[in-house]
């Protein structure tokens, strides 16, 4: 995916702009799901040619709420930090989409020294549209709760 920065006063967020997806022969498919070098290449120079940043996104169908790094995709998504940096100018974004509630977890992969890239955890992810929905890092963030001052809009949009 392809993603713009915005900022506040006190918040950096990335907005996703455009899904780039696989085309045939990208994929590589054996118990879980690979992406071809060509690929990658083909979204890095699509991200720097618009002047978006890159990002990826994968499943954990049976995951609930927000969705951390387990050490498979940790070191899929460290790969291609570095490169990622160099082709568009901007940081890789991570983003793991929970099937069993329709959550994510999402981090930026920040250069900490040469040559070595971490990723730092985002607060929330906000998703809108045909409704707005916010999975907020309870590790990092208290969830909201709703107040009587929000009762009518609780009740009316969710």
């Amino acid at each position: 995916m392809l993603w713009r920065p915005s900022t506040g006063a006190s918040r950096t967020t990335a907005l996703l702009t455009e899904v780039v997806l696989p085309r045939e022969g990208e994929r590589i498919v054996h118990g879980t799901v690979d992406f071809t070098s060509a690929y990658f290449l083909r979204a890095a120079a699509l991200a720097a040619e618009h002047g978006c940043g890159l990002g990826f996104i994968h499943a954990h169908p049976g995951g609930r709420g927000w969705q951390s790094l387990n050490g498979i995709d940790h070191a899929a998504e460290a790969s291609f930090a570095a490169q990622t940096q160099v082709i568009t100018g901007r940081p890789l974004v991570g983003l793991t989409f929970a099937g069993t509630d329709v959550s994510f977890g999402a981090r930026i992969w920040q250069q900490q020294a040469p040559r070595r890239y971490a990723p730092t955890e985002a607060e929330s992810v906000r998703v809108v549209g045909g409704r707005l929905t916010v999975t907020v890092n309870d590790r990092l963030l208290p969830v909201p709760a709703a107040t009587n001052r929000q009762l009518c809009t609780v009740s009316a949009w969710g």
